[in-house]
């Protein structure tokens, strides 16, 4: 057991693995590794979310709240193992000579098997094996692409994917017993166990988003939202100036006045700031669809609707 444990954490694999794959697939790998890009993910969710018909919102939303689950405890488990990157173990000509954060688990291989895996296990159309191959295969080449670049472990993607898997598992229970909001529940449990693990890294982002989350489904779930696609656009525009809006007050208002360090509760006041704004923006994130619908009789919308082919 031991042997394969350090197998699984060798940066000699991650160098067999590469020289064993044919050129045109390694660089295709490097491509592919941006679809497992935090951002990437989260804007995936967002979208189908935002652009879901009525009938499936409640599971499109649940992604949403897998999204930020992944977050919290990816980030609780790399504050709480502290295992270095294989390229700063041993040198890997291929990798990059710096990348930010902890090695394991994946970030990358665990959002994309919750994100990607959840939109297959969670939508109820037809095509199932279909949804699921190619979820499989988008997840095994995301994973592969870590190991290739020489940012993760083989050992890393492999307990990332179950992870991301055991993630998906507990967000279909919560669906089939029509609890949403349990889902966002247990993100910001694994936030704030995060916090305490020494999650260093978007941990006020993971737990002001299940709080927002939370609070904001709570608030839209029994609502009725039939949007447009102009209507989610514009009210999808506005909530970039509260984002710099909100950023503005964390960077410079804080610091100008002198008060992002006072301690409350023994925490600086920043971080409770900080988890108040996310908390705003991605509660106004959650009600977008609901919001956009108020909206659909203003000219604009006709206009966009007309203008854009959507």
């Amino acid at each position: 057991m031991l042997e394969i444990f350090e197998l699984l954490f060798d940066p000699e694999i991650n160098i067999v693995i590469r020289e064993a794959l044919p050129w045109g697939v390694v660089r295709f790998l490097e491509i592919i590794t941006i679809l497992g890009n935090g951002p990437v993910l989260f804007a995936f969710a967002a979208l189908i979310y935002w652009f879901s018909p009525e009938d499936s919102r409640e599971e499109r939303v649940t992604i949403l709240a897998l999204t930020v689950a992944t977050l919290a405890l990816v980030m609780g488990l790399k504050g709480f193992l502290e295992i270095p990157r294989p390229f700063q173990v041993e040198t890997l000509e291929f990798a990059p000579d710096t990348y930010p954060g902890w090695s394991t688990p994946s970030a990358h291989a665990m959002g994309a098997t919750a994100v990607y895996g959840g939109f297959a296990a969670l939508k109820n159309e037809r095509l199932r094996v279909l949804r699921y191959v190619g979820a499989g295969l988008l997840i095994i080449a995301i994973a592969l692409s870590r190991v290739v670049l020489g940012l993760h472990y083989l050992g890393d993607v492999i307990l990332g994917a179950i992870l991301g898997t055991l993630l998906v598992y507990l967000a279909v229970q919560v669906k089939k017993r029509r609890s949403t909001s349990a889902m966002f529940g247990v993100a910001l449990i694994l936030s704030i166990t995060g916090f305490f693990l020494g999650a260093e890294v978007y941990i006020t982002l993971s737990i002001g988003s299940a709080l927002g989350g939370l609070i904001g489904w709570k608030m839209v779930k029994y609502r009725i939202a039939d949007p447009k696609c102009g209507s989610i656009i514009i009210v999808g525009l506005m909530l970039v100036p509260i984002a710099l809006t909100l950023w503005l007050i964390d960077a410079v208002v804080l610091g100008y006045v002198g008060i992002a360090d006072i301690p409350v509760l023994g925490v600086p006041l920043q971080v409770f700031i900080q988890i108040a704004g996310y908390a705003i923006l991605f509660g106004l994130i959650v009600a977008l669809p609901y919001l956009a619908t108020e909206i659909n009789h203003w000219s604009s919308v006709e206009k966009l609707e007309k203008a854009i082919p959507i």
